[in-house]
C-alpha cells in the first residue's frame, strides 16, 4: 500500500491509500498534521506523481469525475451504483439523498447507509447529499467539516444549516451524469450491481 497526503480546503489533509495498480482503496481527512507520514516505493514513483496530481485537479475542479474513475476502488455489487451516483454530483451543486435514491430506485435510508461508509471520502462526494429539505444532514467527520467543504465550493449555507436551493441538482442533469460515469464504468470493467440491496 502506498499513502500520500494533499492539502484539502482549510481542513487539514487528505489522507489517500492507494492499493497495487493504483486504485485508491481509502480517502480520509486528517487533522492532526504532526504525525503525516509517506510511504512511497521508489518503483511506482512516475505512476505515484501522476495520481497525486490528479487528484490534486480532481479536488480543484480541473479534472472530471470520469478522469478519477479508473484509479477508484468501488466496492462489489449494488453499492457502486450509489457510489456512482453521487460521484456524478457536479461540483459546486448538491444532491438529495432521495434524488439519489430515485436514480438508483432504492429507498433513501440505504443510500445514507452506504453514504456513511464511503471510505473515499471528498473523492466521492458524500459531502454533497443532502437531506430533501436541504439540510446539511449527517457527514462521516462532523457536520461543520461537511459545511466547510461545500462553501470551499462556493455552495451557500443559510440559517439552520440549509443549502440554498438554487444548488440543488436538477434531476435531469444528475441523471446524464449518472448514465456517463455509468458508461465509464462499465467500459473499465468496474463493479457495479442490479439494486442496492445486495
Amino acid at each position: 500500500m502506498i499513502v500520500f497526503f494533499v492539502p484539502i480546503a482549510d481542513l487539514g489533509l487528505l489522507k489517500v491509500t492507494v492499493a497495487p495498480g493504483m486504485r485508491i482503496v481509502k480517502a480520509e481527512i486528517v487533522t492532526d498534521t504532526t504525525r503525516v507520514l509517506s510511504e512511497h516505493k521508489s518503483g511506482a514513483q512516475r505512476e505515484l506523481e501522476y495520481l497525486v496530481d490528479l487528484v490534486l485537479r480532481y479536488l480543484r475542479g480541473e479534472a472530471s469525475p470520469r478522469d478519477i474513475l479508473p484509479h477508484l476502488s468501488l466496492p462489489r455489487g449494488a453499492q457502486s451504483l450509489i457510489l456512482l451516483a453521487t460521484l456524478a454530483i457536479p461540483r459546486g451543486r448538491v444532491a438529495s439523498y432521495s434524488q439519489i435514491a430515485e436514480l438508483v430506485r432504492v429507498h433513501p435510508r440505504v443510500v445514507g447507509r452506504v453514504l456513511s461508509r464511503n471510505r473515499i471520502l471528498v473523492l466521492i462526494p458524500c459531502h454533497r447529499v443532502v437531506k430533501s429539505g436541504c439540510e446539511l444532514g449527517g457527514y462521516t467527520c462532523g457536520v461543520e467539516v461537511k459545511r466547510r467543504l461545500l462553501e470551499s465550493e462556493s455552495i451557500v449555507i443559510r440559517e439552520g444549516n440549509r443549502v440554498d436551493r438554487r444548488f440543488l441538482v436538477d434531476m435531469h442533469e444528475l441523471r446524464e451524469s449518472f448514465m456517463r460515469l455509468l458508461e465509464s464504468a462499465r467500459t473499465l470493467q468496474l463493479p457495479e450491481g442490479s439494486s442496492a440491496e445486495s
